[in-house]
């Protein structure tokens, strides 16, 4: 009985003890289905991140609908926010983006010391 108590310390200890909060930019990716949920069957499309504090990819359940009003044409970054601490990462929130790049090019704006 005891040993059910403790099977969510290692999530409480990421969330409820102090972390550093890091925000970055990365790539992302997304498959058609998503991961496994279990016996209830697969969520509709993933999306793959790739984790620099991890250093590997994980991957969060989506849906078409969220794609649909999140992504345009031409995005390829993501901006992630973390909780970081000693005991494991949090995902605190994404937001789809344009790479550096990828925005001046859709702005029309050229730079001179730009190389295509």
């Amino acid at each position: 009985m005891l040993s059910i108590f403790f099977l969510p310390l290692p999530d409480a200890l990421v969330r409820y003890l102090p972390g550093e909060r890091v925000s970055y930019q990365t790539e992302f990716d997304y498959t058609f289905p998503g991961p496994s949920r279990g016996k209830s069957g697969r969520c509709e499309m993933g999306l793959k991140i790739k984790d620099k504090s991890l250093k590997r990819w994980i991957v969060v359940c989506s849906s078409r609908a969220w794609l649909d009003a999140h992504f345009q044409r031409g995005m390829d970054r993501i901006n992630v926010v973390e909780k970081v601490n000693r005991y494991g990462v949090q995902l605190e929130s994404y937001q789809l983006d344009w790479s550096p790049i990828g925005m001046r090019s859709r702005t029309g704006i050229s730079y001179p010391n730009d190389v295509y």
